[in-house]
């Protein structure tokens, strides 16, 4: 059985972990919250990637064609999305990117620069702060929330067991208070999950990088290979998602994707690909990596529209959690406060007495 001085700590734990970090906490949860739906909001804010799906795809050479002059450097796929454009990365002179329709290879648009996902990504990941203050203070509140939540779990328990009294009063504060616990009981192990990898995420962005660089393939002005035949020669890669294509001084294709394994992301593998003939160089399979499936867990990418629902779902929960924890903070010392103020002292008239004790 708890204390009642350790359920005394645990409330203080409770209350300033959910006061420091309520705001900054509500904002990463929103952020999250909008980062699953990533791609159907970028499609919507840009109608430029949406495509109209036909029984056959353009070969990539073909694509290619539809912008002469310019030096391809790189292409985004979207295995996922099949009525998405693709995305053309240009070089020297331009820099730019296009949406290409694999269809028809219509030139579809540009991106807009600045996109609206890219800013919400920076909020959640670091919340529009230099790093590295922004990541550390985003592992911070992710290390809030994990106290949070294992000392609600501990009230909580405490409190069905008739440890605790509690300290609610009114019918509102009532009903806030049961909707704050019932609540946190459901959605506690998701909660747990998202602070658990989000400080996982952090703490890997600060090792080094322990996945091997392209190897930089080497010099040559021959004529290289098809992108189509690049695709076809990495073998090791089960659904591409990105092409990087050779140059002069280093002539190989780099071919992103998913490598098929279990619990394996979308372009956390690449197979390194020689321009010249097609023969594999490097290639990097990252597994059952910790950084990897911490990544899939915490954005939902494990899964479909029905999961990345699920996650949207919860992550709102813990929106009303912050919202609900700060305002029984805050009624409960107005009670505090008000039971601790002197009441005038009246006579039995029922007016205010004077310092003699005379009605005025």
């Amino acid at each position: 059985m708890m204390s009642p001085r350790a359920i005394r700590v645990l409330y203080r734990v409770h209350k300033w972990c959910g006061l420091v970090g309520a705001a900054f906490v509500f904002t990463l949860c929103l952020s999250g919250c909008l980062l699953l739906f990533r791609e159907e909001i970028d499609v919507w804010l840009q109608p430029a990637r949406k495509v109209e799906v036909l029984a056959h795809r353009l070969p990539l050479q073909q694509l290619l064609a539809a912008v002469p002059g310019e030096t391809v450097t790189g292409l985004t796929f979207y295995p996922q999305h099949p009525d998405y454009a693709l995305t053309l990365y240009l070089g020297a002179p331009s820099y730019r990117q296009l949406f290409i329709d694999p269809y028809t290879a219509q030139v579809m648009g540009e991106p807009s620069p600045e996109s609206f996902m890219a800013l919400v990504r920076r909020i959640h990941i670091r919340l529009l702060l230099p790093n590295p203050a922004g990541k550390l203070l985003v592992g911070f509140f992710g290390l809030l929330l994990l106290l949070s939540t294992f000392s609600g779990l501990a009230i909580y328990s405490a409190f069905r067991k008739g440890n605790t009294e509690g300290a609610v009063r009114g019918a509102w504060q009532l009903r806030v208070s049961d909707a704050h616990k019932a609540i946190a009981i459901q959605s506690a192990l998701f909660h747990l999950m998202m602070a658990l990898t989000g400080i996982l995420l952090v703490g890997y962005s600060f090792l080094p990088r322990s996945t091997p660089l392209p190897v930089p393939g080497f010099s040559s002005t021959a004529t290289p290979i098809s992108p189509d035949e690049a695709l076809a020669h990495a073998t090791k890669i089960s659904q591409p998602t990105g092409l990087i294509f050779p140059t002069a001084k280093s002539f190989r294709y780099v071919v992103y994707g998913n490598s098929g394994a279990f619990l394996a992301q979308d372009s956390s593998a690449f197979e390194v690909i020689s321009a010249a003939d097609g023969a594999p160089l490097d290639s990097y399979m990252p597994g059952l990596h910790p950084l990897h499936i911490s990544q899939g867990l915490h954005f939902g990418n494990y899964g479909s529209l029905a999961l990345r629902i699920f996650y949207a779902f919860f992550g709102l929960c813990a929106c009303a959690l912050t919202w609900s924890g700060a305002y029984l903070s805050w009624l409960k010392r107005r009670h505090r406060n008000a039971a601790a103020s002197p009441l005038p002292h009246r006579s039995v008239s029922g007016s205010p007495a004077k310092p003699d004790g005379t009605s005025r």
